[in-house]
């Protein structure tokens, strides 16, 4: 229960970031027999992938045993042991470095017989190809595996989503966090909105203050009003004036990203930002502790 209640909550909170909208509408229509089929559909690629990496880890094994090598012909028994692994039914790590790079990978010593070394040079090539299935099928079965582990909290997050449209149809009221979306979706396909072209008469000059906790939703929403405001949309002399301390950002959780403030606007606009290097809210003392 308090498992429950604690994934309630911390799901509850993806509803209402703006970073999380897309996927969210994904999984608004979704019923219950769409959940219940993913996951018999997940199941099977478990053990479809599992039977892959399996099949190719006993050829590996069966080709070294016809070549008449023995694990110590190899640096460590490393390939040995792991194929060894995976064959014993464990999911093995697959990030080693002698893994990631097998083909260009010296697998034996100096200690190692030299005809067994020619061996192994001269099958390399067919064990890189063994490898090469074994380490999709594995990322494979951790990409399902992980899909799997998650389709209760998939399925909360989709019941949630019912109760608070629900809600909110029953009580006329409309959440702050969908505004960004709607008007997102008023705008993304005019080339020049309207709603712009009308605020861009009435004002030339714009403030935004606490940039830092803007998300990229927010700013694409507030972009062709800068750009037209840049194309001398006003008719008229305007300005923008940004105002943010990243440091400050305390919004991450819904979606405020400080790369916008750093990077992607000041770049965007095309000016230098201004780094104010006097603090005027507190004693000078204070600074110092």
């Amino acid at each position: 229960i308090i498992w429950l209640f604690t994934n309630l909550k911390n799901i509850g909170k993806l509803l209402f970031s703006d970073q999380h909208i897309a996927p969210l509408e994904h999984l608004s229509n979704k019923k219950l027999s769409d959940f219940e089929n993913l996951k018999k559909t997940l199941k099977s690629k478990i053990s479809q992938s599992e039977q892959v990496f399996m099949e190719a880890a006993k050829s590996i094994k069966t080709l070294l045993s016809e070549s008449g090598l023995i694990p110590t012909d190899f640096s460590r028994q490393s390939l040995p042991k792991f194929i060894d692994k995976i064959i014993s039914g464990a999911l093995p790590d697959t990030t080693a470095k002698w893994i990631q790079e097998f083909e260009d990978t010296k697998l034996y010593t100096g200690k190692t017989p030299v005809e067994a070394q020619d061996t192994i040079m001269s099958i390399q090539p067919q064990l890189s190809g063994f490898m090469k299935v074994i380490l999709l099928a594995i990322s494979l079965q951790y990409f399902y595996r992980n899909a799997h582990k998650h389709l209760l909290s998939l399925r909360l997050i989709n019941a949630l989503q019912y109760q608070v449209k629900s809600y909110c149809e029953n009580q006329e009221i409309l959440p702050i966090s969908e505004f960004n979306k709607k008007i997102q979706g008023a705008i993304k396909n005019q080339s020049v909105p309207f709603i712009y072209e009308r605020m861009g008469e009435q004002y030339s000059h714009f403030f935004i203050d606490e940039f830092q906790d803007t998300s990229l939703l927010q700013w694409m929403n507030l972009k062709p009003l800068v750009e037209n405001l840049k194309a001398g949309g006003a008719g008229k002399d305007g300005s923008l004036l940004i105002v943010g301390d990243t440091k400050q950002a305390i919004y991450r959780w819904r979606g405020g990203n400080t790369d916008l403030m750093e990077i992607l606007v000041p770049q965007n606009l095309d000016v230098e930002p201004m780094v104010l290097d006097t603090n005027y809210r507190s004693k000078e003392y204070v600074v110092d502790f």
